[in-house]
């Protein structure tokens, strides 16, 4: 019996071929009609712009992922962080809400919405069941209590 062998050192396992991905995106979404798949690549195409800090764009393929299929959970939070990153909190907050809605234990959403509800101001009743739900979800997931504190703090200081 023979050992697996290596890869050559000089061979990259991974790398971040942002054009191939628009590429291959581009050409899923126009050869199909089927709206979860140009939902999907629509969501791929996002999260490029995304993870370039194209954020405009980024939004612009989220929403048309949205609305292609509302239930694909990963567009929608890319848009709520897009949102967010526009200082459209209340946009923001209400696609967390939807998101929530089709996948109630997505922690990385509870925490969004934790936090901007303590920035409104609005119940923060609520805003803190959202992080304490996260933290029981994830309890060994430091940034959630982080996240937790800062919005303690916030709340003490208004």
């Amino acid at each position: 019996m023979s050992l697996p062998t290596l890869p050559p050192a000089n061979l990259k396992i991974w790398k971040k071929d942002y054009d191939r991905v628009l590429s291959l995106a581009k050409g899923a979404y126009n050869s199909t009609n089927m709206p979860e798949v140009q939902a999907e690549s629509l969501y791929m195409l996002a999260r490029v712009y995304h993870a370039q800090g194209e954020m405009e764009q980024a939004n612009k393929f989220y929403d048309k992922a949205c609305m292609h299929a509302p239930d694909l959970s990963p567009a929608r939070f890319g848009l709520a962080q897009t949102l967010i990153w526009d200082e459209a909190y209340d946009e923001a907050a209400a696609h967390l809400r939807l998101l929530l809605g089709t996948c109630s234990n997505a922690t990385d959403a509870l925490a969004a919405l934790g936090l901007l509800e303590v920035k409104a101001g609005k119940d923060r009743r609520e805003a803190f069941v959202y992080l304490k739900k996260a933290i029981d979800l994830d309890p060994f997931n430091a940034d959630l209590v982080l996240i937790e504190a800062l919005a303690l703090q916030q709340h003490e200081s208004d």
